[in-house]
């Protein structure tokens, strides 16, 4: 039975004695079974409502630790037979010689696979009274310390009272001393004042102690009495296998002082240090978030110059602090606001690769692996494992306005820079970079392809072979004839157009038209095929005119327009 199972506590006070139910069996159990009691007379009750008018069978033993458990004194045992619904009851005494200590009930009967079972804590109020008075009369750490060496009942008394006193043998006799000394100085009104100083003062103890590969268990296991968020839902247990990393910055900021004030100091500690993990590990598309729910901890100041800037100059200074590998929150804080003042300058971390490897996750959980290359027409980009932290770019500044839309596909692994830690983001596209961005970001895989593209001008062993097939077998993508796709030729306004659309009808992620349509002056111009995609991506707010009404279906179109419309259409249909 795990101890922090056995501390949960419900608590029955009555004339004298003091009886704690800890439940070990099923959820249902407390239904099943409930045990009250008044002085010495023990009742046990509950209801099975699968096993009416059937024997019942009830055994009570107080565990000996020498024993080993179930197999101390034999306290009571008994049957008698459920009524038609199922409920039962026993009712026994307790006799004053058989003292406090754990007391286990088991009910059986012949239909249950295992027994119900629950587990008390009986201590008498004398205890109770006398344990409180030994420790708040106490005449110095040592002769408390002494006590609770040598004393069950006030142990045990303790831990009726909700002190981690089970876990006093786990520390040495100088630890416990430091535990004595922390109480003696903490509040003694009652006994949720003692609990307050015994705690965490263990707690820390025990912290101290750990080994550093045991440093994360231990924080779980005395969370509570930290005052340390760790539950299912916390950042913490989001970090998964870079908890490591928190706990070897804690590491660095052990050994704790177990007095009641350095409480504080272990809680600040472990902010900072998940701080410093969650911005080390966040990408272009969560930086803001961790900076906003870590401000305080980081010591920044998100509503001053940095509220001034840009939302482009924003994202830079955010970027800036993405693929760091910062060791404090200092650190991070000297970055944050270097960046402020200077939000147009290099962003990239030093050392810092280019766009080479590939991406991290994707949307609709395809499997290819791999970012798109789209510096070269023949070269197959590399396939890797996603790497931590995705490339940030030094050459954004001139498209302020796709800055936020190039990092963020980056972030999901569908784009990549051309080296030197750059994107070129006046480049053109080719046509075959382009299919292989659209298919990465609606997660349509090369798998779906199980045969060529039928294209001449496809070579069956080039990178964008699959692409170009499961592109074509599912009509995303058409060729200028039936057997040329146009490998090499620069993707138009329209041709981008169509192939989005195309995509998000098979995908059947559409996105709403919330604008009024609009009228292009040179609508004419633009191909029968393409001219509903086009009304669309309109109508969505994914394109727009390049200026005086018209659309320009012809013009060749760049990479930052490229990923600034996908990026678009992807928002747009929550993909």
């Amino acid at each position: 039975m795990g101890l922090k199972f056995r501390r949960c506590l419900t608590v029955f006070l009555a004339f004298g004695m003091l009886l704690t139910v800890r439940p070990c069996a099923a959820e249902d159990a407390p239904a099943a079974m409930r045990v009250e009691m008044e002085e010495t007379r023990v009742t046990v009750r509950g209801v099975l409502p699968d096993m009416p008018e059937e024997l019942v069978m009830l055994a009570v033993y107080k565990d000996d630790p020498a024993a080993g458990i179930g197999r101390g004194n034999t306290c009571f045992i008994g049957q008698t037979a459920s009524d038609s619904k199922g409920s039962y009851g026993f009712v026994f005494g307790l006799e004053e010689t058989d003292g406090a200590g754990y007391y286990r009930f088991l009910i059986q009967s012949r239909s249950m696979e295992a027994p119900l079972t629950q587990e008390l804590l009986y201590v008498r109020e004398a205890d109770l009274e006398r344990a409180f008075s030994l420790i708040t009369n106490a005449a110095d750490a040592a002769a408390l310390a002494a006590a609770w060496q040598t004393e069950a009942n006030v142990r045990l008394a303790m831990e009726s009272q909700g002190l981690l006193a089970e876990d006093l043998t786990l520390l040495s006799g100088a630890e416990q001393q430091q535990v004595a000394q922390a109480v003696l100085d903490g509040g003694q009104e009652d006994w949720t004042a003692l609990a307050a100083s015994f705690n965490p003062a263990l707690a820390i103890l025990r912290v101290n102690g750990a080994k550093k590969t045991g440093l994360a268990d231990m924080l779980e296991q005395y969370q509570a009495a930290l005052g340390l968020p760790l539950g299912a839902e916390s950042a913490w247990a989001k970090l998964g296998a870079y908890q490591s990393r928190v706990t070897e910055l804690l590491d660095r900021a052990r050994p704790f002082s177990p007095k009641a004030e350095a409480l504080a100091e272990v809680q600040s500690a472990f902010s900072e240090a998940l701080a410093i993990v969650e911005v080390n590990t966040a990408t272009a598309g969560t930086i803001a978030k961790v900076l906003e729910n870590y401000e305080t901890v980081l010591g920044i100041d998100l509503s001053g110059d940095y509220s001034r800037l840009t939302s482009s100059e924003q994202t830079l200074v955010r970027a800036a602090l993405v693929g760091q590998n910062f060791s404090t929150a200092a650190a991070i804080k000297r970055r944050f606001e270097e960046k402020v003042k200077k939000p147009g300058g290099t962003t990239t971390p030093a050392g810092t690769g280019g766009g080479t490897g590939g991406g991290g996750g994707r949307p609709g959980g395809g499997s290819v692996t791999g970012a798109v290359e789209v510096t070269g027409q023949d070269k197959q980009p590399e396939t890797t494992d996603p790497p931590e932290q995705e490339p940030v770019f030094r050459d954004l500044e001139e498209v302020p306005w796709a800055v936020e839309s190039i990092l963020r596909l980056a972030e999901r692994g569908i784009i990549n820079g051309v080296g030197d830690r750059t994107f070129a983001p006046q480049e053109l596209l080719t046509r075959e970079q382009y299919v292989k961005m659209l298919m990465l970001a609606f997660g349509l895989t090369p798998q779906d392809a199980e045969e060529a593209s039928g294209f001449a001008d496809v070579e069956p062993d080039a990178w964008y072979a699959p692409y170009i097939a499961a592109a074509s077998r599912i009509q995303l993508v058409n060729g200028y004839d039936a057997r040329t796709f146009g490998v090499g030729r620069h993707i138009t306004r329209q041709e981008m157009a169509a192939m989005m659309w195309r995509a998000a009808l098979y995908t059947e992620r559409i996105p709403a038209g919330t604008r009024e349509a609009e009228t292009f002056l040179d609508e004419g111009a633009i191909a029968p095929y393409a001219r509903e995609a086009v009304r669309q991506m309109q109508r969505a707010g994914i394109i727009n005119g390049v200026g005086d009404g018209n659309f320009a279906p012809e013009q060749n179109a760049s990479r930052a327009e490229a990923a600034k419309m996908l990026d678009g259409l992807l928002t747009a249909s929550e993909v």
